[in-house]
C-alpha cells in the first residue's frame, strides 16, 4: 500500500521505524534484509500488474511516433551527448503518457527531479533541442511571468497525428508514480534500462549497448571504451536491483518500469527536493519591483497606441483591412491558421487578456440575425469542403479550444439557436438551405434564366 500511495523505500522505512515498538519488529531488524525481501518484492508483484491503461490510443500512438523521433535524433549525436537528450525527452514523453496529453508543461524544476540532471542549463538545452530536432513543439509563449508566475512555464508538444503510424502500440505496464532512478546510476543506466525493458529476451553484451544507443550506430561494434561504460552502467542497475547477468553471460531487466529500490539515496533524493522546493518559493515570492513596474507600464502604453491608431482610421479602411487579412488567412493551410490562432492567442494571453471571456463576449454581442446568417454562412461553407479537410478544421478547432481553454458557445447563443428551430417549421436543415438558395441568386450570373 505504501509503494502503490507513491512512497519511496526511504518514505516507508522511516515510517518502520517510526511505528509502535510491539509492531514490525522483524522488519525493523535489518534493513537491508526488508528492502531486498520485502520492498523489492513489491516492486516486482506492482510491475507484474497491467490495468487497463489511463493512456488513450491516439495518444500513445502520438507518443510512439515521438520515441522513434527522439531516438533518431539520439543516434544523430555524438554518444556522450545522447544520455541527457534520452532522460530529458524520454521525461516528458512520460509526462504525456501519465496525463494522457500531447501537450504537457515541462518546468526545468520538475525535470530536474525526474532526470537527476541538476544542471538546469543541461536541461534547457535538451528542450531546444527537441524542439529543433523535429520531435515536437516548444511552446516558449506558454510561460507568462508577470500574470502567472506560479503556475506557467514552457510547455512540449508532440504531433497528436502523426504520419505513418497506424497500429496503437501495446498498453505499458503499471507505474504507481513517476519513474525516478536512483540519483547515483551512471549516465548511461537509464538508456541502457530501456533496451533491457525493450527487449523480449536475454540479450548479449553487444545488443544492449547496440539498442542502448551505445554505440556510434546502430549496427557499429562497440569500442573498447564503449564496452567498459557499458559495463559500469549495467552493473550499477544490478547493484539498484533494475538488472542482473544470466549465468551465460546475458543481460536482462528485472524490473517491469523504472522504480527506485535503492534505499541509499534517499538522504540525496530528500536534498534534491527540499533544494528545487526552496528555489520555487523564493521565485514564487512577490517581488515588486521598478522593472516589474515598468514594464506593465510600457505593454499597457504600447496597448492604448495599437488602440488609438485603429480607432484613428475611418470605417472604409478600417473593413478594407479587416477583409484583406481575412482573405489572407483564409488561404492559409490547415497548419497555417493554427499556428497562427496559437500564436496570436499566446500574445493575448501574455498581456493578461482572459481569452475565454472575451470569446464569450464577442459572442453575446452579436445580434440575432447576425448570429444566425454568421452561423448559417459558416455550416454552407464547411458542407462544401472535402470530408478530409472537414476532419482536419474540426480537428484543428478542437486543439485550439481545448489548449487555451474557450469555450463551443455560451447559454445565450444555444438559447438564439433553440429558438431559431422552433421559428423553422421545417427544421433546420430546411432554413439554411433555404438561406443558401438566397444567398446564391444575390451573386451576379447565378440567377436561373428561363
Amino acid at each position: 500500500m505504501m509503494l502503490r500511495a507513491g512512497w519511496s523505500a526511504e518514505q516507508a522505512w522511516t515510517a518502520i521505524q517510526a511505528a509502535h515498538p510491539a509492531a514490525m519488529d522483524h522488519a525493523r531488524a535489518s534493513r537491508a534484509r526488508w528492502v531486498r525481501w520485502v520492498w523489492n518484492r513489491a516492486v516486482l508483484d506492482d510491475d507484474a500488474f497491467s490495468p487497463t491503461p489511463a493512456c488513450s490510443g491516439p495518444t500513445a500512438a502520438a507518443i510512439a511516433a515521438a520515441d522513434a523521433q527522439l531516438e533518431g535524433l539520439a543516434w544523430s549525436l555524438p554518444p556522450r551527448q545522447r544520455p541527457a537528450l534520452l532522460m530529458v525527452g524520454r521525461a516528458v514523453l512520460a509526462r504525456m503518457q501519465r496525463t494522457d496529453a500531447t501537450r504537457v508543461p515541462v518546468p526545468e524544476r520538475n525535470l530536474v527531479l525526474d532526470t537527476g540532471l541538476t544542471d538546469r542549463k543541461t536541461i534547457r538545452a535538451q528542450l531546444r533541442l527537441l524542439d529543433s530536432g523535429g520531435v515536437g513543439r516548444l511552446h516558449k509563449d506558454a510561460f507568462t511571468p508577470s500574470t502567472k508566475r506560479d503556475s506557467s512555464s514552457y510547455e512540449f508538444e508532440i504531433p497528436s497525428n502523426p504520419a505513418g503510424v497506424s497500429q496503437i502500440p501495446p498498453p505499458s505496464l503499471h507505474t504507481p508514480s513517476p519513474p525516478r532512478l536512483p540519483l547515483d546510476l551512471p549516465r548511461a543506466s537509464p538508456q541502457l534500462l530501456t533496451a533491457l525493458l525493450s527487449l523480449e529476451e536475454p540479450a548479449e553484451l553487444e545488443e544492449v549497448l547496440q539498442k542502448g544507443l551505445l554505440t556510434n550506430s546502430p549496427t557499429s561494434e562497440p569500442s573498447p571504451s564503449q564496452v567498459r561504460t557499458g559495463k559500469a552502467a549495467l552493473a550499477a542497475l544490478v547493484r539498484a536491483g533494475l538488472a542482473w547477468c544470466t549465468e551465460g553471460g546475458q543481460w536482462v531487466a528485472r524490473a517491469g518500469s523504472p522504480t527506485t529500490t535503492s534505499a541509499g539515496e534517499g538522504p540525496r533524493r530528500a536534498q534534491l527536493e527540499a533544494t528545487i522546493a526552496a528555489e520555487r518559493a523564493a521565485y514564487r515570492a512577490p517581488r515588486p519591483g521598478a522593472w516589474s513596474v515598468a514594464r506593465a507600464a510600457a505593454l499597457k502604453a504600447q496597448d492604448a497606441k495599437e488602440k488609438a491608431w485603429w480607432a484613428s482610421l475611418d470605417a472604409q479602411d478600417r473593413s478594407r483591412r479587416r477583409t484583406a487579412w481575412q482573405q489572407r488567412f483564409a488561404a492559409l493551410s490547415v497548419a497555417e491558421q493554427g499556428a497562427v490562432k496559437a500564436q496570436l492567442a499566446g500574445r493575448d494571453h501574455g498581456r493578461g487578456v482572459d481569452l475565454a471571456e472575451r470569446h464569450d463576449d464577442w459572442l453575446d454581442h452579436q445580434s440575432m440575425d447576425r448570429y444566425l446568417a454568421r452561423s448559417m454562412e459558416r455550416q454552407a461553407w464547411f458542407h462544401s469542403l472535402a470530408p478530409p479537410l472537414q476532419v482536419a478544421y474540426a480537428t484543428a478547432w478542437q486543439q485550439h479550444r481545448s489548449a487555451f481553454h474557450i469555450p463551443r458557445g455560451t447559454p445565450l447563443a444555444q438559447s438564439r439557436r433553440e429558438h431559431a428551430d422552433a421559428l423553422a417549421p421545417a427544421g433546420r436543415a430546411t432554413r439554411d438551405a433555404e438561406f443558401l438558395a438566397t444567398q446564391l441568386t444575390l451573386v451576379p450570373g447565378t440567377e436561373e434564366t428561363g
